[in-house]
């Protein structure tokens, strides 16, 4: 652990190092002082930056927040008086972490108490958390599979020890979800007069007919560490032609789109309907493991790694996205393969709009592939036109799109001048930006 001065804003220069080799949580971590870098007296508050390794050896490193530093004790006892909250209480939902991407195998198991004595300390695995006045505590542990006994304890507020004892935990690892149904439907048509509009329809051609539909949902995690989703909708047809170009995006699903701001189901409670796929066709198959990823539906091929041979577009079909556990000393993937095989049934579009000061903008083309476009505002120079900076708009939180009539919401308006000496779009003041819109169109075309 690193500590600097509050002052110190390019964090160069630590104030001191800890080291250590296991620190459980709930360990205070004292440091008395010496071997400062500079004169405490004169360094009103420090912060602080923590790298550690899990299990597995993989690093990873937090920012912590301002630590005010004082003469006396009595003199921060003053300023800040105890709260009924503990640590743990006040930290149990937050997440310091720089990098967040972290592979977790295994199941969250959650320890759930009640009825604790307040003020005392509760002791899982080693691990100490404070009991506030609530006398209940749930934590929540990421363990691997495996049968273990978790050593518990319990001490009172004064510190004695109120009983031991260990509590048996069985990770499997394994869950397997799926929800899906059949449905076939047969019959006979029997027409007369003039049918010359029905003869490409297979219904009325006098014979029996048998329509099916097979559509299941399935999520399931295998030993632990692969997590597999899957989905197929294969529509209502001919029986015989049911299970057919499985691997092909359907056109149709054009018709199929809803607005879920007006029509939504109601369940009486506080039921959330989450669409957990992302596919034009009627197969869908997601494989999740360590770091990497293989998706067959929609996907974005990501490969911007560099600006002469970019390719970032929202294609249908095969992609895998490999990347290794182990990580160089720059925190870069030590290794990555990416490979996707897709159809040309999309083609890709840009629209380059000024700000304007608003929050509704219309791109020059509809339909827009679910889940294709990408949003940059740009902040450029008014007499060189060089981009001076560049932020990616996340959907959800910074706009809303509809991609049927090819509309985009901003959730703040874009303005239209920045002051150039602070360059920062996250501000209040006016800013003078190029929106680009990039997006896939299909080339399903409609006759009225």
């Amino acid at each position: 652990m690193s500590l600097y001065d509050a002052r110190d804003t390019t964090r160069l220069l630590p104030l001191a190092e800890i080291s250590g080799a296991l620190l459980p949580i709930g360990d205070p971590l004292i440091w008395d002082g010496r071997g400062a870098a500079a004169d405490l007296a004169e360094v009103p508050a420090v912060v602080f930056e923590l790298e550690f390794k899990d299990l597995s050896g993989q690093s990873h490193k937090v920012k912590g927040g301002l630590i005010d530093l004082f003469d006396e004790v009595s003199e921060a006892d003053a300023l800040f008086p105890i709260e009924d909250q503990t640590w743990f209480e006040a930290i149990e939902n937050a997440n310091h972490l720089i990098n967040a991407d972290i592979p977790m195998p295994g199941d969250l198991v959650t320890f759930n108490t009640s009825g604790l004595p307040a003020g005392g300390t509760l002791m899982i695995g080693g691990h100490r958390y404070p009991i506030g006045n609530s006398g209940a505590l749930s934590i929540r542990r990421q363990m691997v599979p495996g049968t273990y006994q978790v050593p518990v304890g319990l001490l009172d507020a004064s510190g004695a020890s109120l009983g031991r004892g260990e509590i048996g935990v069985e990770v499997k690892g394994d869950y397997f979800f799926m929800v899906g149904l059949a449905d076939v439907t047969t019959g006979k048509n029997d027409v007369s007069g003039n049918i010359e509009l029905l003869d490409d329809d297979y219904h009325y051609d006098g014979d029996v007919y048998v329509d099916g539909r097979l559509a299941f949902f399935l999520k399931g995690q295998i030993k632990g560490s692969v997590l597999l989703t899957a989905q197929m909708d294969t529509g209502e047809s001919e029986l015989s032609e049911v299970f057919k170009d499985l691997d092909r995006n359907d056109p149709r699903r054009l018709f199929k789109r809803i607005d879920p701001d007006r029509v939504y189901p109601v369940y009486g409670d506080n039921s959330r309907v989450i669409r957990d796929v992302d596919t034009q066709g009627k197969f869908y198959v997601r494989l999740d493991w360590d770091r990497s990823r293989f998706v067959w539906g929609n996907y974005n091929t990501s490969f911007t790694g560099t600006e002469l041979s970019g390719f970032n577009r929202s294609l249908y079909g095969a992609n895998l996205d490999y990347r290794s556990v182990e990580k160089t000393e720059l925190g870069d993937d030590k290794h990555i393969f990416k490979a996707f095989a897709s159809e040309p049934n999309t083609r890709a579009a840009r629209d380059e709009l000024v700000g304007t000061g608003g929050s509704l903008y219309y791109l020059s083309h509809a339909d827009v592939v679910l889940g294709s476009a990408k949003v940059l505002v740009e902040v450029r120079d008014r007499k060189s036109e060089r981009t001076r900076e560049q932020i990616e708009l996340v959907e959800g939180q910074d706009y809303e799109i509809d991609p049927y009539q090819g509309r985009i919401m901003l959730t703040r308006p874009l303005r239209s001048t920045a002051n150039l000496s602070v360059l920062s779009i996250i501000r209040e003041a006016r800013l003078m930006v190029m929106t680009w819109f990039w997006w896939s169109t299909t080339n399903t075309s409609l006759a009225a």
